[in-house]
């Protein structure tokens, strides 16, 4: 082995820990002057904690909604010197504790070539991205979306999961937009492994803007995210993609609550909180559903959706049952 480094216990798997001083330092040295980071800080980020005020530009669609994660933020940096390819993993609180960790990694061999490196969080056996700060050899300086789309390219078509070599399986962070946000503090929170090291909820400006707003605590109340009325159970993959259901209006932004009929005559129960997933999409509904009405339904089967959609008012006189489902 190499004399820069020692064979250490790094996630599931074995790691290379940097020993050389001189090396550590002149890493550190290039992401933070030729980079241009702030070492173990969120990257281009002001955090603030959320209040009413931001309520209005909050439920306009201008953000984001992602966990916020209360562990210390670490790197991945892919780089290449002298024709070897290297996979760092740079984790601390501040610089002067970093520690560096060669690993194996199957990464794109164009990501090394030209540099990457993206910022995330250690979590059991996850690396979870929570931003893309270095591409092409260049610090980014793109809206938010942007950056996302470029990581979801990378993961998707750049990296290939390995188990036999993956000290830490790399993952992107959920985000969501804001009509989903129920749904990310209630149900799907208790599906994810790393449940444990999330602290509230952060919502991220689409845009230009990088004022990010903290909600440290989350509660959400079953009343809230649905009726107290018994629910039917939800189809996952349902046959149909198209169907009638009963919307009614709950009173608060962009919250509809979507009803089937049981089978048994014309007894409707609740189904599931309506997709609203865009400012159209809100403003036909905020237009149609006074009190309640039956609307054609579309369902969204992307991974962070899977919800039913209304697009339009139905001349039906009762929605569907639950059986069109299945």
């Amino acid at each position: 082995m190499d004399k820069n480094f020692k064979r250490v216990q790094f996630g599931c798997k074995k790691g290379n820990l940097l020993t050389n001083h001189r090396i550590v330092n002149f890493i550190l040295d290039r992401l933070e002057r030729y980079y241009k980071l702030e070492l173990f800080q969120p990257f281009n980020k002001i955090i603030k904690p959320f209040n009413n005020s931001n309520m209005d530009e909050v439920s306009n669609f201008e953000y984001l909604v992602s966990y916020n994660i209360k562990k210390p933020i670490s790197y991945i940096y892919l780089t290449k010197y002298k024709g070897i390819t290297f996979c760092y993993y740079i984790v601390g609180t501040e610089r002067c504790n970093a520690k560096i960790y060669s690993t194996l990694q199957r990464f794109g061999s164009d990501l090394f070539e030209k540099e990457m490196i993206l910022e995330g969080y250690i979590l059991d056996d996850i690396f979870l991205v929570n931003d893309l700060v270095v591409h092409e050899g260049h610090t980014i300086n793109k809206p938010l979306e942007d950056r996302i789309k470029t990581i979801n390219t990378i993961l998707n078509y750049k990296y290939q999961p390995d188990p036999v070599l993956d000290n830490y399986k790399v993952l992107l962070k959920d985000y969501v937009e804001y009509p989903y946000i129920m749904s990310l503090c209630s149900d799907y929170m208790n599906e994810i492994s790393y449940k444990d090291s999330i602290e509230g909820i952060i919502f991220s400006p689409l845009g230009a803007c990088n004022t990010h707003l903290l909600v440290k605590e989350v509660e959400v109340s079953n009343n809230v995210s649905k009726p107290k009325s018994q629910k039917l159970s939800i189809v996952e993959n349902p046959k149909k993609h198209k169907i009638c259901f009963l919307v009614k209006n709950t009173g608060k932004p962009d919250v509809y609550h979507l009803y089937l009929r049981t089978g048994k005559g014309n007894e409707t129960k609740y189904y599931d909180i309506a997709s609203v997933p865009n400012k159209e999409s809100s403003a036909m509904l905020k237009r149609t559903v006074k009190t309640q009405c039956n609307m054609l339904c579309r369902y969204d089967e992307r991974d962070h959706m899977k919800r039913w959609q209304p697009l339009m008012t139905s001349n039906r006189d009762k929605p569907d049952t639950i059986y069109s489902l299945s």
